[in-house]
């Protein structure tokens, strides 16, 4: 080798020397690493994977202490939950409703035994005041008796207890002071004769029997 040939290759090492001095090596790694390195992708990657492998541990784990084998079988048994939970609301619903219609039919059957009392209540009312008009005489108690009832009917009314019995003795003393009024109902004072009842001409007595169906039927229009 010439003296030229030594220099150019002298010149060569140099430059080599210079590129290699500013080349970064990407591939060192720290004192005790296995020398291997990883792009943020893969690291990325491992990390999801590490993550997905600690939830599924979880899972597994849970499933376990249900007795279930998988999460299929997680979901069958939701399912079955929420049937279960629609069943029990439809039956509740269904008793809800059984138990409005009880207390409906016991609310109608107390309305139909009061007003079966009250009935028999008016019954035993009409009953003793008609025995009372009867005693006395009375002609068509029956009119008289509604026109008592409707023109005197607070007052009646207080001759009698809750229950329909008449407190003593006010029917009579009732009677005794309407009486008058209505003439025509009881006759007049005397003995009268065949032909003429209590001294009341039988003409008369049909005339008033008229005149009290007319009041009735005034009454009951007004």
């Amino acid at each position: 080798m010439d003296v030229q040939d030594q220099e150019q290759s002298n010149t060569d090492q140099e430059q080599s020397a210079k590129g290699k001095e500013g080349t970064v090596d990407t591939t060192a790694t720290p004192a005790g690493n296995t020398g291997v390195s990883f792009t943020q992708a893969q690291v990325d990657a491992m990390i999801g994977k590490a993550r997905m492998e600690a939830r599924s541990v979880a899972s597994n784990s849970i499933l376990e202490e249900l007795g279930i084998d998988n999460l299929d079988g997680l979901k069958g048994a939701l399912g079955e939950l929420d049937k279960l939970k629609k069943a029990s609301m439809s039956e509740s619903e269904q008793l809800q409703a059984e138990l409005e219609k009880a207390e409906a039919d016991k609310q109608a059957a107390l309305e139909a035994a009061n007003a079966a009392k009250v009935e028999l209540i008016n019954t035993k009312k009409g009953t003793q005041l008609r025995n009372v008009l009867t005693e006395e005489k009375a002609d068509h108690a029956q009119d008289l008796m509604l026109i008592l009832e409707a023109k005197h009917g607070t007052e009646l009314a207080a001759c009698f207890d809750e229950n329909g019995v008449e407190n003593d003795g006010m029917l009579s003393a009732f009677l005794k002071k309407h009486k008058p009024n209505y003439p025509h109902y009881f006759g007049t004072t005397g003995g009268g004769s065949p032909s003429n009842s209590g001294g009341v001409p039988p003409g008369d007595t049909a005339e008033a029997n008229e005149a009290a169906r007319a009041r009735i039927r005034k009454i009951n229009r007004g």
